[in-house]
């Protein structure tokens, strides 16, 4: 996802260094759930949605292969 930002430009958003958001794009780091909301929060300010699933990827549980299922038959 594309939010028209320079890494520097989102480190501020969430108050975190230029290089951990280095990190974080090339999957070096998690970023820890406080920032996961920020993001999401400042993403709907600016017209995106974001979710937890977007920043972590997918979870593989029985209930998310459930999930998924249902979605995929509709």
């Amino acid at each position: 996802m594309r939010m028209g930002l320079t890494q520097q430009e989102f480190a501020d958003m969430l108050q975190i260094t230029q290089g951990n958001v280095g990190h974080y794009e090339l999957r070096e780091q998690t970023m820890p759930p406080e920032g996961a909301r920020k993001l999401i929060e400042e993403a709907a300010v600016r017209g995106h949605r974001v979710t937890y699933e977007d920043i972590y990827g997918a979870v593989d549980t029985p209930v998310a292969r459930q999930k998924k299922k249902i979605k995929e038959e509709k």
